[in-house]
């Protein structure tokens, strides 16, 4: 049922397993492996804030891109290059959405304002040692996740004492976006913010992260199928030195920082990574998923159960080129303090996939279920109050 390349005895009797446990497990309510955990490190995400009402938007409007103009503090000129590649990234990601971009008629106009201030700002460093090893704390706020680790770090070592404390002045940048949809009228009805400092003066790869969120108020578009570009055989590694290792991704629906092991190639062939032809298609999906499916506990009927947590599936359809191959990308997540780790990656047959989104829908039902607790109108009220 999955795709495989190699039809090996050994890789049949892989697959076969898997499908079996599947079945059996009913499918994603149990995985074979250590025990996973909720995480309890929230990633860092913009700060965000929307206003407004975003139910005015529907399924299939047309919107334009009305204007995308902003001012960088220090720097002096026209703008006009760094607000196209802006807006080419605000098109690609609204893409996604189940909207049409189009200066043709549109249901909407959206507007994108944004600032970038320069400041210093203090930073104080202090130096712990115990024995031969040493552990730095940052307390600026840039480096806020690194100082409760390090508190965690320092706690647990015994007899550690201070040899040296420093504040020194950093330069800082703030950005601020300010994401407006108006009515063909010109009426704005919905307003989003987002700020976050940063070590960098160019805000052109910082600013995805924010319009992710942001864009969440667009409706969702599962029709969609992004196209990515295939890993050439025997190159997946390359890919995986320069792209992937010893960093961490974020995703607009998981609050938490999401992390490939560092493991040897054959060992991350062998049991992460299936498929490596789709290694892009997967850093794509963890980074823009649509579909986040909770498999820690099989019982739905409690949606705040942090427990449903510690296992995470997401999934999407993609096209690979060249090939025009259109295949169903899942990633399996699973839950540590620190965030999620990557416990594997696959294409999955459509079968599989049906399956995943009958589960996503349970789980959505669930959540609408738990969260209808207004008592309904009878019939003789709704004509009295018709609202």
């Amino acid at each position: 049922m999955f795709q495989i390349t190699n039809e090996s005895k050994e890789e049949e009797d892989e697959m076969k397993r898997i499908i079996y446990l599947i079945s059996v497990l009913s499918l994603f309510g149990v995985f074979i492996g250590g025990c996973a955990t909720t995480p309890k490190i929230a990633v860092w995400q913009p700060w965000v804030r929307t206003l407004g009402d975003e139910t005015r938007i529907k399924e299939g409007s047309r919107i334009s891109i009305e204007s995308v103009t902003g001012i960088t503090e220090p720097l002096l000129g026209q703008e006009t290059l760094l607000e196209e590649d802006i807006k080419e990234t605000m098109i690609d990601l609204m893409q996604r959405k189940d909207v049409v971009v189009s200066d043709n008629n549109p249901d909407y106009r959206v507007s994108l304002s944004y600032l970038t201030e320069c400041k210093d700002r203090l930073v104080s460093s202090t130096a712990y040692y115990s024995g031969s090893q040493s552990v730095h704390a940052y307390s600026g706020e840039s480096y806020l996740g690194l100082a409760i680790a390090t508190a965690f770090a320092v706690g647990s070592v015994s007899q550690t004492s201070v040899v040296a404390a420093k504040t020194s002045t950093v330069r800082s940048f703030t950005h601020t976006i300010t994401l407006e949809i108006k009515d063909i009228d010109g009426n704005p009805f919905w307003k989003g913010d987002s700020s976050w400092d940063s070590n960098s003066l160019n805000m052109e790869n910082e600013i995805i992260a924010a319009l992710r969120l942001l864009y969440t108020v667009f409706p969702s578009n599962q029709s969609y199928i992004p196209t990515i570009r295939k890993i050439m055989k025997d190159k997946d590694d390359n890919y995986y030195r320069i792209h992937v290792k010893r960093r961490w991704f974020s995703s607009p629906l998981l609050p938490y920082r999401i992390m490939f092991r560092d493991q040897s190639q054959t060992h991350r062939l062998l049991h992460t990574i299936k498929n490596a032809e789709a290694f892009a298609a997967y850093i794509d999906l963890i980074q823009n998923a649509e579909l986040v499916l909770p498999v820690g506990r099989r019982d739905y009927s409690d949606p705040l159960d942090d427990r449903l947590w510690r296992r995470v599936l997401i999934a999407g359809k993609y096209r690979l080129i060249p090939g025009d191959e259109e295949v169903n990308v899942m990633v399996e997540l699973r839950g540590e303090t620190a965030g999620y780790y990557v416990n594997k990656c696959w294409l999955a047959s459509d079968d599989i996939y049906q399956i995943f989104q009958e589960r996503m829908g349970r789980w959505q039902q669930a959540l609408r279920e738990y969260y209808d607790f207004w008592e309904k109108a009878s019939p003789s009220e709704k004509d009295v109050f018709p609202f």
